[in-house]
């Protein structure tokens, strides 16, 4: 994306360079753009419920200017979200995975935070010069309705992408009770461990601005007597103590050296001795693909971006464990999970 290049292509634009290749990326806005006014039109939903629709059909749908419909369509189908085949236009194979309600993960809840992106990421430069951002992402989610909701939303999708390759390394206590999901944000890891371990009750602990998010997950899953939301902040404020168990999801990354051990040390008066502290991130330790690199390389823009925090390894988290009362943490790597590994630790 955005373009689907054939071998040829492939050759003249990216292996020998005898063609722009960079024009491939700019053009790449344009292509969100495009789908992100289909998902708005409803097009991928008008054509799961309806099957495969003529121009005319779609058109009388969504009441638009032919020509320019015409021209949209044409375009998913360049762009492989659509297939047309006898005047007609149907979902392709990717959308439906990926695109729609009735899919297992729909991806189309993250458009909204990567068009709010956009706009957030005009001053990226200024961040790059002097070290920190222009207006901090919580800053800038305050000021712009309804961002807080695409933030939460886009993580929770996001979530629903690695939770099983995350959830399925996690060894408990059978009898487990009490779990603290520390900027839990949208509860969906909550969910999951609620669901591998019955014995155990969670609180999200997080901002207020991930409350509503958050409840809808809650109410999605029925959990409603299982899991509840606490508001407040790890570096200032607790959800309570004697619990069992905590983890610390794609967190610490938010975080500065100084206030990660500030957090680090108040998650240990949560937890009873012995405790698990289970933090899953992008430590970066095996990155075997170009991809896993880009993947990780641009959550740290983002990083640049809206906040002072910073990627880690799991060494340097490893040493933040030690000194704030936890024990060693034993590392492991998620093979389908780009760049994200689990640190398992237990308050000393």
């Amino acid at each position: 994306m955005p373009f689907l290049l054939n071998w040829f292509e492939r050759q003249i634009y990216l292996k020998k360079n005898y063609a722009p290749g960079p024009i491939l990326d700019w053009f790449a806005p344009l292509a969100f753009k495009t789908v992100y006014t289909s998902v708005k039109l409803q097009i991928f939903e008008i054509l799961d419920k309806k099957g495969s629709l003529s121009l005319e059909e779609i058109n009388s749908e969504i009441h638009g200017d032919e020509n320019c419909v015409k021209t949209l369509l044409d375009t998913l189908c360049s762009l492989g979200y659509l297939v047309k085949k006898n005047g007609t236009y149907k979902n392709s194979r990717m959308t439906e995975k990926w695109m729609l309600t009735t899919s297992e993960i729909n991806l189309t809840e993250m458009l909204n935070f990567f068009d709010d992106a956009f706009n957030r990421w005009q001053n990226l430069d200024q961040a790059v010069l002097t070290g920190r951002p222009s207006i901090k992402g919580n800053e800038w989610f305050n000021s712009h309705e309804n961002t807080w909701d695409n933030y939460h939303k886009n993580l929770r999708t996001a979530a629903k992408l690695i939770a099983g390759d995350i959830i399925k390394h996690i060894k408990l206590p059978d009898n487990i009770k009490k779990l603290v999901d520390i900027g839990g944000s949208h509860g969906y890891y909550s969910v999951k461990m609620c669901q591998k371990f019955p014995s155990l009750n969670a609180v999200i602990f997080d901002w207020k601005e991930a409350k509503p998010t958050a409840l809808d997950t809650i109410n999605a899953f029925a959990m409603n007597e299982r899991i509840s939301f606490v508001e407040g902040d790890v570096l200032s404020g607790s959800p309570g103590n004697d619990f069992d168990a905590a983890i610390l999801f794609n967190t610490i990354r938010a975080f500065d050296e100084d206030e990660s051990v500030i957090a680090l040390k108040k998650i240990n008066t949560y937890l009873k001795k012995g405790g698990i502290l289970l933090i899953a991130d992008q430590f970066c330790t095996s990155l075997k693909s170009n991809f896993s690199r880009t993947n990780a390389l641009l959550i740290v823009m983002e990083l640049i971006n809206s906040s002072k925090g910073k990627p880690y390894s799991s060494k340097d988290v490893s040493e933040m464990l030690l000194s704030t009362g936890f024990s060693k943490p034993k590392e492991t790597l998620l093979s389908r999970s780009p760049g994200i590994s689990l640190l398992t630790s237990y308050k000393l």
